[in-house]
């Protein structure tokens, strides 16, 4: 039987995630009546390379959402989800913010890399010129995943004790410049939000290093 303040947080996480689920709506027809189609740029070609830890893995999914959230990209839409690769033992791992499509059992997760790439149809890898700061946002995500981060249903950049997927990049990334990265936040249904877009055209420390 579980005890009372276990019920108590199963009824928390309960009442947070209800309302929570309601706001992908209200972003979506407020999308759908302000933003016209967009035609995704063209992304500079670079040498493929191989993945190395503080790299940031853009992918678009083939989830239930992962349409969704490459329309709520408003310049190119080709991505819907992204992570940090991370060493673990020896392997290469990417650390994410996910919930299933049902946006239930969400948390910071660390995956394999070759099957965080193959599970979607298309991905980029992003890297920092400064391999220093790369150790520090790899070192950045590593500690979010150890601290059992609860994925963001809310959305809301101001509480760091849940992430989403590219609000766990940005804060890492963050922390590994010593500063924000994308000071100027676009706003979806009333508050800055950080989109899978603004790692690619946004952010100039950041360059395509493979596929």
């Amino acid at each position: 039987m579980a005890s009372g303040k276990s019920a108590s947080r199963s009824d928390a996480a309960g009442r947070r995630r209800a309302p929570a689920l309601l706001l992908p709506v209200v972003i979506a027809i407020g999308l759908a009546a302000a933003l016209p189609a967009a035609r995704a740029p063209d992304v500079p070609a670079a040498p493929a390379v191989q993945a190395a830890p503080g790299d940031i893995v853009l992918r678009r999914g083939d989830g239930f959402w992962s349409n969704f959230f490459a329309r709520l990209n408003r310049r190119d839409r080709r991505f819907s989800h992204a992570g940090v690769v991370v060493r673990e033992h020896g392997a290469l791992r990417v650390v994410h913010a996910e919930a299933d499509d049902s946006g239930a059992n969400g948390r910071v997760r660390l995956d394999d890399y070759a099957a965080f790439t193959a599970a979607g149809t298309g991905y980029v890898v992003l890297r920092l010129a400064d391999r220093e700061a790369a150790a520090r946002l790899a070192e950045a995500a590593s500690s979010m995943h150890a601290a059992a981060l609860p994925f963001d249903l809310d959305f809301d950049l101001a509480d760091p004790a849940a992430v989403y997927c590219s609000e766990l990049v940005w804060r890492a990334l963050s922390l590994a410049l010593r500063r924000d990265p994308l000071p100027d936040k676009p706003v979806v249904a009333g508050r800055p939000v950080v989109l899978i877009e603004n790692f690619l055209l946004d952010m100039p420390d950041l360059h395509v290093v493979a596929p």
